[in-house]
């Protein structure tokens, strides 16, 4: 989802765990998480899942599904190390397995999605500059019980950006042919949606966008702009269905977007004062009830954003993360606080959120579930 966002910087410029397959420890039975002391009580409450030690320099993506995480591991712990397999590690037992590698000579893991029993993987070929497409790169489905299949690959002797996966429902989207072209703006890209069994298929041309999420009538794109916001490229969210296409913003300063059902959140930059690129806002909007969105988070906010079942994970200042209730309240803090120097951005699927956080235990793989207090105890 910062895809968008970087290609609108690159644009703007032009123009102007321990990861082994060994098992691992068992993780911790279910219970409460203690609420951070606050002026106001939010009206939130998390309960841990599953917890177990983790290496975070290997860790560099994470996918959460029903009974299981996946994630990207790199060969050692080194921050510049890039990831080039995918492990999958059970819930009730902890125990782990490699389910993919990259095929590619020197090659490396660009993308995980978890799919509902399969994880949506981009295997690359890095090129020359680490700002840059890779010089090849294929999309694979890799089913968790075996089996895999290739969903799109780049075209020979054509550099393009690989695609950044998205799934819900046990489906899968992407956009691809975002083409580099002698440092001239992309002219458009095709979406693509996969059911299991069947063939992907071709939505066509979206433009210059970028899927950032499938919803039940359609896609959601960030579409980026020709003009430019306070040196940016306008980036703008957009739901695409069979009969049309609906402009969800209008202002250009989008920065990160996500979709969970009908919940529907992105940050947006400022547009006075701050730096540049400084996301400064965080909207929500349901999807069942287009009227207007919710504010829910004004002043200096984090990068991170991931909407879920009535609640939107962000982080914040001082490697901490938080929940807020979809449709305003009062945050909660997350227990822990991230690994600086790490790339392993949490996860979240339906009620649960899963992240990397260092305690005084050490830094531990942690999966919580979220719920309204009403519904606690």
């Amino acid at each position: 989802m910062m895809r968008a966002l970087a290609l609108a910087l690159l644009l703007a410029a032009t123009t102007v765990g321990c990861d082994g397959e060994s098992p691992a420890p068992a993780p911790a039975t279910a219970a409460a998480v203690g609420q951070p002391a606050s002026l106001a009580v939010s009206e939130l409450a998390v309960s841990e899942v599953a917890s177990w030690p983790v290496d975070a320099g290997r860790l560099r993506m994470l996918g959460l599904g029903p009974t299981y995480v996946v994630w990207a591991a790199a060969r050692d712990g080194r921050s510049q190390a890039g990831p080039t397999r995918v492990v999958v590690s059970d819930l009730d037992g902890g125990t782990r397995r490699t389910v993919y590698r990259s095929t590619y000579a020197g090659g490396q893991i660009g993308g995980v999605a978890e799919m509902a029993g399969r994880v949506l993987v981009v295997d690359e070929r890095p090129g020359p500059s680490d700002h840059g497409p890779p010089t090849a790169w294929r999309l694979m489905a890799v089913g968790l019980a075996g089996g895999r299949r290739v969903l799109a690959e780049s075209e020979p002797g054509v550099v393009s950006w690989s695609p950044a996966p998205v799934t819900a429902d046990g489906a899968g989207g992407w956009t691809a042919g975002w083409v580099q072209q002698d440092a001239e703006p992309p002219t458009g890209a095709v979406a693509f949606t996969w059911m299991p069994g069947s063939d992907p298929r071709r939505w066509g041309s979206v433009g210059r966008a970028q899927l950032v999420g499938l919803t039940a009538d359609g896609l959601l794109l960030e579409r980026i702009g020709r003009d430019e916001v306070r040196g940016m490229y306008r980036i703008d969210l957009a739901l695409r269905t069979r009969s049309g296409v609906r402009r969800l913003t209008d202002d250009g300063l989008v920065v990160e977007a996500d979709v969970d059902g009908s919940t529907l959140a992105w940050s947006e930059r400022a547009d006075r004062g701050h730096q540049l690129a400084d996301p400064v806002e965080v909207h929500t909007l349901d999807l069942d009830h287009l009227d207007g969105p919710e504010t829910i988070r004004r002043g200096a906010t984090g990068w991170e954003l991931h909407a879920g079942d009535g609640f939107v994970l962000r982080s914040g200042r001082h490697l901490g993360l938080s929940v807020a209730p979809a449709q305003g309240g009062t945050p909660l803090r997350l227990p822990g606080a991230r690994v600086p120097g790490t790339s392993n951005s949490p996860a979240v699927l339906a009620d649960r959120v899963a992240y990397v956080r260092r305690t005084d235990d050490g830094v531990r793989l942690v999966v919580l579930e979220v719920a309204e207090t009403a519904d606690v105890g």
